[in-house]
């Protein structure tokens, strides 16, 4: 009877601890985004997206960051998808079962645990380096110039830095919004058929 009621008490010091762990990363979180956006918000003008980046903090701009992460959103979707989902079909429905097959299915298991910065780097390295004028073209994405500005000593850069994160934030958003119609809008309208 002893271990009973010392197991329940065990379960709820546990819930209190992850509840209270929750709360805590969620206020860390809260306080973070709000430091960001009150060092940014002066630098998000029209002037901020239409601008190269700069030696000067006050000249410097994301253009050349947001085209190229837009243009790796894009090149990427459109390499992804198609690929994606013929290698679906064909594993799922045409391939035969042997070694090949498995290695695959486990890699591509094993890729679902990567953090996405990797797939990004893996993402600017492939497709918007060697497709815009080379491997040493003005282009970049908005995390690698978001790192170069907070590497910079100047004042004025982490202003830029928090500005770029707000925008790098607000595209996330968008990109996960559009995610969750497309997923709920298309998910009504499949029929499964089952045996």
């Amino acid at each position: 009877m002893n271990r009973k009621i010392f197991n329940r008490r065990l379960d709820k010091i546990f819930k209190v601890l992850g509840v209270a762990s929750t709360v805590f990363g969620l206020v860390v979180l809260l306080v973070l985004l709000i430091d960001v956006f009150l060092d940014g918000k002066e630098r998000l003008t029209g002037s901020f997206f239409t601008s190269f980046p700069s030696r000067k903090p006050e000249l410097a701009g994301i253009l050349s960051a947001w085209v190229g992460t837009v243009w790796i959103m894009v090149i990427t979707a459109f390499v992804a998808l198609p690929l994606g989902i013929g290698a679906g079909i064909y594993l799922e429905e045409y391939a035969k079962k042997n070694r090949i097959t498995k290695f695959i299915e486990i890699n591509i298991a094993n890729l679902a645990g990567v953090p996405s910065i990797i797939y990004g780097l893996l993402g600017l390295a492939l497709f918007v380096r060697f497709s815009l004028k080379g491997l040493f073209a003005p282009f970049t994405v908005l995390p690698i110039q978001i790192f170069n500005w907070v590497s910079r000593p100047q004042k004025g850069f982490f202003a830029n830095a928090a500005a770029g994160i707000i925008v790098l934030l607000f595209l996330t958003l968008i990109m996960n919004i559009v995610a969750i119609i497309l997923r709920y809008r298309y998910q009504k309208k499949i029929r499964w058929k089952t045996p």
